[in-house]
């Protein structure tokens, strides 16, 4: 924004402001759940994930407004996060502990439509319900999405990090996640033998099969 910085926020997403039509302004706009998310600096400019919280879903997006202009403005939102999805290709029990380790990072800038921050390593840990799947029919091995603040314009590279129970911690390298997509890492979530785990990126979010990226992983 031309001049000073200036924060609105509501639950219903309509905005009325009164600007001076000499200038140019430029809006950002942020929308998540009203859990895990605080302006580091008062602004959109830096979003950030309040200690404690898991990262949960959320939208951004930023529009022009140009002097001598007086209309009205929709706003497209899009992610700021990718969803990690682990998928199982055996069979898993009912009562084992999964740990997942994810370096990411704590902040999110929506002028420049990228994670920012300190990265640091989160935990997720959860206790399983009964899995059962083969390497051509995977299935989700985690219930509840796994969300990472992650950069629009090209897939940034972190590790993860596995573990069933009390076994060895299995780690993949360099995976890719980029907002808007879902990266899923299928394979066999246990050390009992070597593994080897396959990582494609799928733009469609929720289902398909397109793989703009895959790699192999072997452990």
């Amino acid at each position: 924004m031309t001049g000073n910085d200036n924060t609105a926020s509501n639950a219903t997403g309509t905005f009325a402001m009164i600007l001076n039509s000499t200038k140019t302004y430029y809006c950002l706009f942020w929308a998540d759940n009203g859990a895990g998310y605080a302006l580091g600096d008062n602004t959109l400019r830096n979003v950030t994930l309040t200690e404690g919280h898991n990262v949960s879903e959320a939208f951004c997006g930023k529009t022009q407004i140009p002097a001598g202009t007086s209309t009205t403005y929709t706003a497209n939102l899009k992610r700021a996060v990718a969803k990690v999805t682990l998928k199982e290709t055996g069979e898993i029990p009912a009562g084992n502990t999964i740990t997942v380790k994810i370096n990411h990072h704590t902040a999110y800038t929506v002028r420049d439509d990228t994670d920012t921050g300190d990265q640091v390593l989160h935990t997720l840990t959860w206790t399983t319900t009964a899995k059962s799947g083969t390497a051509d029919a995977p299935v989700q091995l985690n219930d509840e999405d796994i969300f990472v603040l992650a950069p629009v314009a090209r897939a940034s590279l972190r590790n993860i990090t596995f573990q069933c129970n009390d076994e060895g911690e299995v780690m993949v390298s360099n995976v890719p996640l980029q907002a808007n997509y879902n990266t899923n890492i299928k394979g066999h979530y246990t050390t009992v033998s070597d593994q080897t785990f396959n990582v494609n990126v799928d733009n469609k979010w929720e289902t398909g099969n397109l793989a703009p990226e895959t790699r192999g992983i072997h452990h």
